[in-house]
């Protein structure tokens, strides 16, 4: 459930593109695509905060 292709990043250095995917897609390629989870919309709720300032 929580390894999908839309939840993974597959990060390199100092190694080819055409080598990395060569590796990689033989052992990643039958990962679920599913599309990703809908994020919770968030919600304002209003306020007013104030801190008077000592000024002795």
């Amino acid at each position: 459930k929580n390894y999908t292709a839309p939840r993974m990043v597959l990060a390199a250095s100092g190694v080819e593109h055409q080598e990395l995917l060569a590796v990689a897609e033989p052992l990643l390629s039958d990962l679920p695509n599913v599309p990703p989870p809908e994020a919770p919309k968030s919600v304002y709720v209003g306020g007013d905060f104030r801190c008077q300032a000592d000024s002795a």
